[in-house]
């Protein structure tokens, strides 16, 4: 009997190589299930059909979306469960914006395939992405920064010295996903390594 919990996720993009792409990475975690929906239209008929998804990848341009609109949209027919931008996009108006309404962040189509299932899982976790450079002109005044508890979590973790597999192991969560939380801590507190983060979060009293 499997007792692991399965993901729902609803990949929707009307780039069907990109899709193909990113459905086939997703497919080989034996914890997600996979739809697709290469409009908005679809995207709202599988929501209706199927109730609200774990998590969506919704593409910002596809065809139906209608702007911020369509981001408002899926994030109140997904009942509140994550909805993140699946774009090249790099208006970061657009972007903060999507934020404001309640989107989980961005994954950037120039993000490796194979490094978007550690991304969603950590969006599951209950965080929000951000690519590294946009996280940067976002968080760029030091008296805004603020840690999510998953966050204080991993940096409780390095100033006990653990390792990734001792996280992996004490929180539960794949080492992938211990390693994307530290370098989102790392760029958030503008760090260059865990040790310097360390010493960033104590100077700041963060934590």
């Amino acid at each position: 009997m499997n007792d692991t919990k399965q993901y729902r996720i609803l990949l929707a993009d009307d780039h069907q190589v990109i899709r193909d792409l990113v459905a086939s990475m997703l497919r080989q975690e034996k914890d997600f299930t996979v739809m697709e929906a290469s409009n908005f239209s679809e995207v709202l008929k599988l929501i209706g059909d199927l109730g609200p998804f774990d998590i969506i990848l919704l593409d910002f341009t596809m065809p139906g979306m209608n702007g911020l609109q369509g981001v408002e949209k899926a994030i109140q027919e997904n009942l509140d469960q994550p909805v993140v931008l699946f774009s090249g996009l790099d208006n970061r108006s657009i972007i903060h914006n999507a934020l404001k309404l309640g989107a989980k962040g961005l994954i950037s189509k120039n993000n490796p395939a194979d490094s978007i299932p550690n991304i969603i899982r950590f969006v599951l976790s209950g965080q929000t992405y951000m690519p590294p450079d946009m996280f940067n002109q976002t968080n760029s005044n030091e008296s805004d920064i603020k840690l999510s508890s998953r966050e204080a979590e991993m940096l409780t973790c390095l100033r006990a010295g653990m390792t990734n597999r001792e996280i992996s192991e004490q929180i539960g969560i794949k080492d992938g996903t211990v390693k994307l939380h530290i370098k989102t801590l790392c760029t958030k507190l503008g760090a260059k390594n865990r040790v310097q983060a360390v010493m960033i979060a104590e100077s700041m009293g963060l934590g």
